[in-house]
């Protein structure tokens, strides 16, 4: 067990609000460096952290993804030796799902995995098989380059059911699942400079994803049945929330328009039935302030000297708020703190 680990197991078991359990949520931050961490959030108020580490970026040469956990909460999706796995958070049962990765080995590439997103109803994940000329660059240092190895590249759909994977081809980048049947793609391999489509990934069938034409929206997140789509859309540093019908296409606003910083990261909560963005502010010559807003209403905000604010939902009730150095459990309507975390693993 590392330093860090037992540090943070001690503050968990010190610091965290016990009482009877409830909904349980996991969540996964980094230390900025090369590690990641999983914490488990009840929403009676306990806050507990999940061991061990999980090594990211040169674990014997690999590429190691972040761990993404599914929107469930009953898998978790990482990296070991550059091979993705899926442990079941309950059972702690883990199975392997891919066997290509390979290390930079002095003459050769790495070939590295990507993973790319869990299914609103996790019960599919995309990752991609990464060619490591994708992003092509000129051999400033001189010598030879790496061979780039021979390896199944390209994007792939993971079945939890079957537990199978299968190759899937989009017109250009991954940008959002909008149901276990369709997702969101950019039209060109550029993707910030490309119009956004609707693809049905077992036909293919692709049709616009029609956002107004003078702003730019992203940040897209899906509700669990696949029926509403939340965007944060933004022109002339404006910006504005958005729900999309996908049952009709139907655009309507959910905010005035705004400050591009007040409008980030917008989610529905597990029954759809509320949704939650981020407010940054900046004080004068300070470090940004991260705010949690459910409803329009404005209901915790992280304390100075500054942080950027990341948030996970518990249930439609509660929601997990992490604040740089502390994490909060909150009420969803009142703001009120029903438990906290202090932690040394910080957030990127």
């Amino acid at each position: 067990m590392t330093k860090r680990l037992a540090l943070l197991l001690a503050l968990a078991a010190a610091g965290s609000t016990l009482a009877s359990a409830g909904t349980t949520a996991y969540f996964v931050r980094t230390n900025g460096r090369d590690e990641a961490y999983l914490w488990k959030a009840e929403s009676s108020g306990a806050i507990s952290l999940v061991p061990p580490v999980f090594p990211m970026w040169g674990t014997a040469g690999y590429y190691n993804d972040r761990p993404v956990v599914s929107p469930d909460n009953k898998k978790l999706v990482f990296a070991k030796s550059g091979d993705l796995w899926i442990r079941d958070l309950g059972t702690l049962d883990e199975h392997r799902i891919t066997h290509a990765a390979r290390p930079y080995d002095g003459e050769h590439s790495w070939v590295s995995i990507e993973i790319r997103g869990w299914s609103p109803r996790s019960d599919r994940l995309l990752y991609e098989i990464v060619r490591p000329d994708r992003y092509p660059r000129d051999n400033c240092g001189g010598g030879t380059l790496p061979v780039t190895r021979d390896a199944p590249y390209g994007l792939y759909l993971y079945e939890e059911k079957t537990e199978t994977s299968r190759a899937v081809t989009l017109p250009g980048w991954f940008v959002a699942w909008l149901s276990s049947q369709e997702v969101v793609a950019t039209t060109e391999p550029n993707r910030f400079a490309s119009s956004l489509v609707r693809v049905k990934l077992e036909s293919s069938e692709q049709k616009p994803l029609s956002f107004p034409s003078d702003r730019s929206c992203g940040q897209l997140a899906a509700n669990t049945e696949g029926s509403w789509l939340l965007a944060s859309c933004n022109w002339d540093r404006k910006g504005q929330l958005m729900e999309m019908d996908l049952r009709d296409g139907q655009l309507r606003s959910l905010t005035p328009e705004r400050e591009f910083a007040d409008l980030q990261w917008p989610t529905f909560s597990p029954d759809g039935s509320r949704i939650a963005w981020v407010r940054r502010s900046r004080p004068p010559w300070d470090q940004p302030i991260g705010s949690l807003v459910v409803d329009s209403n404005e209901v915790f905000a992280c304390k100075p000297p500054g942080s950027g604010l990341d948030y996970r939902w518990i249930d439609d009730r509660t929601i997990l708020c992490d604040c740089y150095t502390d994490l909060f459990v909150i009420d969803a309507s009142t703001g009120a703190v029903k438990g906290t975390m202090p932690t040394a693993a910080r957030v990127p």
